[in-house]
């Protein structure tokens, strides 16, 4: 426990922090990001600097996982102000919610052209106190600006000239090197590639084909797979994922499995089917929680063997050049064909493996020696301290995984994982919100809470088709328009179109938002839901809304 005087963010909170007058500090992060953690060790667990905050500030400590809605809002008054979003955010606010100054990480001291927190804080401070209306006026422009944006129509057709439009400027930014998107840090953004992806199978030219293969080759046999362990890192921090930043989160390993399932029946390499098949089996072996539904996800960061209470990053992943030798054992000539030793840190001389680049084992003689030298690897890793779950329930992204489960299932035939979709379907939709909706947006332990926000139902129902086409059961069908009816009633947004986030951003802010981020937007997905669902029972409605959403 750190020395500041968090709150939540609820109704008395706010209404505490609207009487004390005070301008409220609004840190938004989530339990794997490496750079919270750090900033709650250098800042919020000093005791001076956690003075300075509870004198200046009302503090508010937010999930972003929770609330995506209001981290949504935020981050695009970060990006209004100038700031680069991402996480942990740090936005001051007025008491009545309009942000003023904000940034992401601040260190203790100035460096890399950032202040020192204890500056920051009080700027921030002296800015509130000597001029509040100022304050109050710039943070009401930066929201209605946002509105602004958010309400913006282009109302049309969605034509083939400009499906190309979009894809041929995705594929501006491809890396013909490594595959991926952009230089420097490279994340997956499965989004992107599913877009090429679509736009080789409408054109069949091979530029989108070859962007899309390079990638995800380029994904699967390097670093941003975990080869010991199976499954997927959030992102490398260099342009040749070689380096990853090691936390591991659930969106993006169900996403993955599912481009790659969709991806391989069209081009069947074995490494698609191999790295599919393992993310599998580290989804049910090590995120599948007993009381039911997948956790959120892993840390980056894990307990050091010397002191457990100091952190370190990936030190749970990597291996010195000693235990290499030792784990290698008799077959360092085949390992050192097959495998790659990455470099991390060059201080520790620190190691990750990974695989050799489109070098494959020529018999099954040589795929069983390297399984088992992987799995000696995976006994080593099982000796150390293992990185924090988050055990939080998120029914948006157990939808993702729900989907991922039965396409792979169904693409390499594999009942076992539709067996476990259908349980984990069970599990969420039975877990019922406190205000009577159908859905909750997170639960632990079986206990739900959190309002059902616009990307619960779209991917559940995303899910739910996915069972229906597979099974032929008709509940799931059932439970799609009821869904839906769900939506229309009480998520629509009528003046232009398309579903509200959520229910509360809405009423407090007045706008929504249909961005695309690291997952996919609740908006695009529900396209999909409704034309498939009219697809299925005929109704004009769901065609008609359907194409309404896109015109905006």
């Amino acid at each position: 426990m750190n020395p500041v005087w968090w709150q939540p963010w609820n109704d008395q909170a706010l209404k505490s922090a609207s009487q004390l007058g005070k301008p409220i500090l609004l840190s938004i992060g989530y339990s794997a990001c490496h750079w919270c953690h750090v900033m709650a060790e250098e800042s919020f667990s000093d005791s001076s600097t956690a003075d300075l905050m509870n004198d200046l500030f009302f503090c508010i400590k937010l999930d972003k996982e929770e609330r995506p809605d209001i981290d949504a809002i935020y981050q695009s008054a970060l990006e209004s102000l100038g700031g680069r979003p991402g996480w942990p955010l740090t936005i001051i606010l007025t008491p009545n919610l309009e942000p003023y100054i904000g940034g992401t990480y601040f260190p203790p001291v100035p460096k890399h052209g950032l202040p020192a927190f204890k500056d920051f804080l009080t700027n921030a401070s002296q800015l509130f106190v000597t001029s509040p209306e100022d304050a109050k006026q710039k943070g009401s422009d930066l929201l209605a600006q946002i509105r602004r944006k958010a309400a913006s129509t282009s109302v049309g057709a969605v034509s083939n000239e400009l499906l190309n439009f979009v894809s041929n400027g995705i594929l501006e930014n491809f890396d013909p090197v490594y595959g991926g998107f952009g230089q420097d840090a490279k994340f997956p953004q499965t989004g992107l590639i599913e877009n090429l992806w679509s736009a080789h199978l409408r054109t069949g030219h091979s530029n989108y084909r070859t962007a899309v293969i390079e990638t995800l080759s380029s994904i699967c046999n390097r670093s941003l797979f975990d080869h010991v362990r199976g499954g997927f890192f959030r992102y490398t921090v260099d342009d040749a994922w070689s380096v990853p930043h090691f936390e591991k989160m659930l969106y993006d390993n169900a996403l993955l499995v599912s481009l790659l399932s969709t991806v391989h029946k069209f081009e069947p390499l074995p490494v698609f089917e191999d790295c599919t098949t393992r993310t599998c089996e580290w989804l049910i072996r090590e995120m599948q929680l007993s009381s039911g539904g997948f956790a959120s996800s892993l840390s980056a960061d894990s307990p050091t063997q010397s002191d457990p209470n100091v952190l370190a990053e990936g030190i749970f992943y990597t291996c010195t050049s000693e235990e290499i030798q030792e784990t290698l054992q008799d077959n360092s000539q085949l390992a050192n064909q097959l495998l790659n030793f990455c470099p991390i840190d060059p201080v520790t001389q620190t190691f990750i493996v990974n695989k050799a680049d489109k070098k494959e084992a020529s018999s099954l003689n040589e795929a069983a020696v390297i399984n088992q030298i992987l799995k000696r690897f995976s006994d080593l890793q099982d000796r150390r301290i293992p990185p924090r779950k988050d055990i939080k329930v998120l029914t948006d992204w157990n939808g993702l995984v729900i989907r991922c489960l039965a396409d792979a299932g169904a693409q390499f035939d594999r009942p076992d994982w539709l067996d476990v979709a259908i349980d984990t379907y069970q599990y969420i939709s039975s877990l019922a919100a406190d205000d009577g909706s159908f859905l909750a947006h997170c639960s632990i332990d079986s206990e739900p809470y959190g309002a059902a926000i616009l990307d619960d139902y779209a991917n559940m129902a995303q899910a739910a088709l996915s069972l229906y086409e597979l099974t032929g059961d008709d509940r799931f069908v059932a439970d799609v328009i009821n869904w839906v009816s769900e939506l229309e009633s009480g998520y629509c947004y009528s003046e232009h179109g398309g579903y509200l986030l959520s229910k509360e951003s809405a009423s407090k802010f007045g706008y929504s938002t249909a961005r695309e981020t690291a997952t996919p937007s609740g908006n695009g997905t529900m396209v999909g839901v409704l034309s498939r669902l009219f697809s299925i029972v005929g109704d004009e409605i769901y065609r008609s809304r359907a194409e309404s959403i896109l015109s905006t």
